[in-house]
C-alpha cells in the first residue's frame, strides 16, 4: 500500500515541495531528474506529470514551450494548479490540471493533439511518485493502454540510497521512521502515513515484461533509478548529453555506456545487487 491520501490532505506531503529540507543526495537526484527532461525536451511536444502535486514541472513546461497536463489525486493540489494557470493567464487548452489517478490518463490521450502525436508526449512520474502510489503493479498495466512514452523517476534499493532517503524524511520532520524490506521492494514509513517504496530492479523488469512494455533501467547520480521507455532511452546513450547522470567506466563499450550504473555502496545482498549483475540487468530491454 502506498502513501496514504490523508498524508497529503493533512499537509504532511507539502514538505516535499520545500527545497530547504533537501539533503545533498536528494538535491542531486532532482537536478538529474530535470536534466533527463532537458535531454529529452527536443523530442517532446508536451509533458504529462503524474503525481504532480502543485505542478513541480509546470514552470519547466512553460519555459520550454511544452504543453502540460498535471495529474494528482489530491484536490487542493489540483485547485492550486488551476489557480496558477488562471493567475498567469496561461491558455487552458495547453496547461491543465486533472484530478484523479492513472484513470485520468485516458482523458489526456483523448486530447486531439495528444491523440495525433502520442510519441511526442512524455509521461513523467517525478520524485518517486510511482513509489508512493497504491498498487503500482496496476499502474504498470495501465501504461500499455495509454501508449505514451514515459520516465519513472525512482530510487535505487541500495543501503546507501535508502539511508539517504531516511535522512531526508527525518529532515522533513516525519516521526517513527521505519525501513521495511521484502524480496520486491525497500520502503520507508512514518507515523504520519508516509509509505514510500523503491522497487527491486529485477522485479520491475519482470512486471514490465509481463505487460509487454519495453523498458530500460537507468541508474543516475548516487541514489536514483529511472525506468524509461526503451525508445526514449536511445536518446540518453550519449554521455555528454547528460554529464551528471552517468559515469562511464573506462573500457565500457560505447553502445551501453549510458546504461551502466556505478558500483553499489553496500555489499549487503539484501538491499543491493552485485555490480556485474546490475550492469547486465540495466542494459537489458524487455520485449
Amino acid at each position: 500500500m502506498g502513501t496514504t491520501v490523508a498524508f497529503y490532505q493533512n499537509g504532511y506531503g507539502d514538505r516535499f515541495i520545500d527545497s530547504s529540507l533537501f539533503n545533498d543526495e536528494v538535491a542531486a537526484f532532482l537536478r538529474a531528474e530535470e536534466q533527463i527532461l532537458n535531454t529529452l525536451a527536443p523530442s517532446m511536444l508536451g509533458l504529462v506529470e503524474v503525481g504532480c502535486m502543485h505542478g513541480r514541472y509546470l514552470q519547466w513546461a512553460i519555459e520550454n514551450r511544452k504543453r502540460y497536463f498535471g495529474v494528482d489525486v489530491i484536490h487542493r493540489y489540483i485547485q492550486n494548479g488551476r489557480r496558477t494557470i488562471a493567475r498567469r493567464c496561461l491558455p487552458v487548452a495547453d496547461y491543465q490540471f486533472l484530478l484523479g489517478g492513472v484513470e485520468q490518463l485516458s482523458t489526456v490521450v483523448k486530447d486531439p493533439h495528444v491523440h495525433a502525436n502520442p510519441r511526442q508526449y512524455l509521461m513523467l512520474f517525478p520524485f518517486n511518485s510511482f513509489g508512493n502510489m497504491d498498487y503500482p503493479e496496476e499502474v504498470i498495466k495501465s501504461l500499455k493502454s495509454v501508449n505514451l512514452q514515459f520516465v519513472i523517476s525512482s530510487y535505487q534499493t541500495t543501503e546507501y540510497a535508502t539511508s539517504a532517503r531516511a535522512e531526508y524524511y527525518a529532515l522533513c520532520g516525519y516521526e517513527d521512521l521505519r525501513i521495511i524490506r521484502d524480496n520486491h521492494k525497500v520502503g520507508v514509513t512514518s507515523s504520519e502515513g508516509l509509505r514510500s517504496y523503491a522497487f527491486n530492479p529485477t522485479y520491475l523488469m519482470r512486471r514490465f515484461r509481463e505487460s509487454k512494455i519495453p523498458v530500460v533501467l537507468v541508474p543516475f547520480v548516487d541514489i536514483g533509478m529511472a525506468c524509461i521507455s526503451a525508445g526514449l532511452a536511445e536518446l540518453l546513450t550519449e554521455y555528454e548529453a547528460v554529464p551528471t547522470l552517468y559515469r562511464r567506466p573506462s573500457g565500457t563499450p560505447e553502445t551501453s555506456a549510458a546504461f551502466v550504473g556505478k558500483t553499489t555502496h553496500s555489499s549487503n545482498g539484501l538491499a543491493a545487487v552485485d555490480a556485474r549483475k546490475e550492469q547486465e540487468m540495466v542494459v537489458a530491454r524487455c520485449t
